[in-house]
């Protein structure tokens, strides 16, 4: 994929509902889905992709009216399995109302079977 400043490898792409995202912990860590469908990386090759040098994560939305919104992070980190996979974003820019991030920021990832806060995945599925 090809937009802004350079290359981007892609991480998550929902689109259709024809993969299940309600996971395990070790889906997550592993990846799922399929590059020209469907798809999560894997907890473990994001970790490995941020873990060099400066990242910036750039999620693009579009709505069932075929609006487009985007929200770049100049700085983007995701832990390893021993801080369960904390997420580090910084420095937004994009077109949407509100840095939707912000909240999740130094959050670990949970699933439904291994919440790692207030019981979040009973509600939310599984993320940040």
């Amino acid at each position: 994929m090809t937009l802004g400043s350079g290359g981007w490898t892609v991480i998550q792409r929902r689109q259709d509902g024809s993969e299940e995202f309600d996971r395990s912990w070790t889906d997550y860590k592993n990846g799922f889905g399929n590059m020209s469908g469907e798809l999560w990386l894997g907890l473990d090759k994001i970790h490995r992709l941020t873990n060099s040098g400066q990242n910036v994560l750039r999620i693009n939305m579009t709505t069932k009216n075929n609006d487009q919104f985007y929200a770049e992070y100049e700085n983007f980190f995701v832990s390893d399995e021993s801080e369960q996979y904390k997420l580090d974003v910084d420095n937004y820019s994009g077109n949407t109302d509100y840095d939707s991030m912000a909240y999740h920021n130094g959050y670990k990832f949970y699933t439904k079977d291994k919440d790692n806060d207030d019981k979040c995945a009973d509600t939310k599925k599984g993320g940040w």
